[in-house]
C-alpha cells in the first residue's frame, strides 16, 4: 500500500502540512514503511507510539519495543543508537534524541510518550526520507504502532 498526500501543488503556495501519521501492525516478518519530503531544511520530530497507544484509547495490542530506521534518498541510515546499531529506540526522559520530542508531546499536545515508545528529533536538509519500523529483538514480536512525523514543531 502506498499513501501519498500532496498539498499546495507545484507552486509551493497553499496548505501547509505540519504532522504526518500512519498506524499499522508490525511483526518480525512485516515491517512498516513510510516516507516524507521536505522542501527546505527543518527540524523534524519523530515519535513511534507503541506502549502509549492504550493511553490514547487506540488499542491495547501495542508493539512493545519498536525500532525505527530513518534513511535519506540514497538509502543511507541517518541515525544510530548508543551502541552504534542503525536506527533508534526508546523515548527516555533526558535522552539526547528524545528530550525535545517528549517535552513537545507532554506540554503542547498533552499526550506524553512512554519511555518504551521510540522518538527522535533531527535537523534535516532538503530532501526525501523514508523510514522503517520493526520490532526490537528481545521485545514483543508483533503489535500496533502509530508513527508521527512533526515538521517544524
Amino acid at each position: 500500500m502506498l499513501f501519498e498526500l500532496v498539498l499546495g501543488g507545484a507552486s509551493g503556495n497553499g496548505a501547509v502540512l505540519k504532522t504526518l501519521g500512519a498506524r499499522g501492525t508490525v511483526t518480525a516478518a512485516a515491517s512498516m514503511y513510510g516516507g516524507f519530503e521536505i522542501l527546505h531544511p527543518m527540524t523534524v520530530y519523530m515519535l513511534v507510539r507503541g506502549n502509549s497507544l492504550g493511553t490514547l484509547g487506540v488499542t491495547q495490542a501495542f508493539l512493545d519495543g519498536p525500532r525505527v530506521r530513518l534513511y535519506d534518498a540514497q538509502g543511507a541510515d541517518l541515525l544510530t543508537d548508543e551502541n552504534g546499531i542503525p536506527g533508534f529506540r526508546l523515548c527516555r526522559p533526558g535522552g539526547p534524541l528524545s528530550t525535545d520530542v517528549r517535552t513537545y508531546y507532554e506540554v503542547i499536545r498533552g499526550q506524553g510518550a512512554d519511555p518504551r515508545d521510540t522518538c527522535a528529533a533531527r535537523l534535516l536538509p532538503t530532501g526525501a526520507y523514508t523510514f522503517s519500523v520493526t520490532p526490537e529483538p528481545g521485545t514483543s514480536s508483533s503489535g500496533e504502532v502509530l508513527f508521527e512525523v512533526l515538521l517544524e514543531p
